[in-house]
């Protein structure tokens, strides 16, 4: 066998095994490659974002509802200090209007000038 016959021999076996064209093909193969591989990347961190994102969502509607909630509570706050200042204002009315005599069954109010309670004060 001669050197012509054994080139031609291992060049038609290089472009029948597809070894050739791999060498042809070897930076597109490894340009499309790069670009997928960055396409993944790309893919997971827009993945990343959107769940970042979804839960700043979730997180700003559980602030906005517990900010609803200190609302409302700090209404029924000052609805009931209203209603404590009033029955304190009632209170202190009656406390001073009450007959001071324990066991007075007339209970008529000291400060009525028509109908004074002349009940005696049990001495001790």
């Amino acid at each position: 066998m001669d050197w012509n016959g054994l080139i031609s021999g291992l060049i038609a076996g290089a472009f029948s095994s597809g070894f050739a064209m791999s060498l042809m093909y070897f930076k597109e193969n490894k340009k499309a490659k790069q670009i997928e591989n960055e396409k993944s990347i790309v893919d997971e961190w827009q993945g990343i974002a959107s769940e970042r994102k979804s839960r700043c969502d979730e997180l700003k509607e559980s602030l906005d509802q517990k900010d609803r909630k200190i609302d409302e509570l700090y209404k029924e706050n000052a609805e009931l200090r209203k209603r404590n200042d009033k029955l304190s204002s009632a209170n202190t009315a009656l406390s001073i209007l009450k007959c001071k005599v324990i066991g007075c069954d007339k209970r008529q109010p000291p400060f009525d000038t028509e109908n004074t309670c002349d009940c005696e004060i049990p001495k001790k």
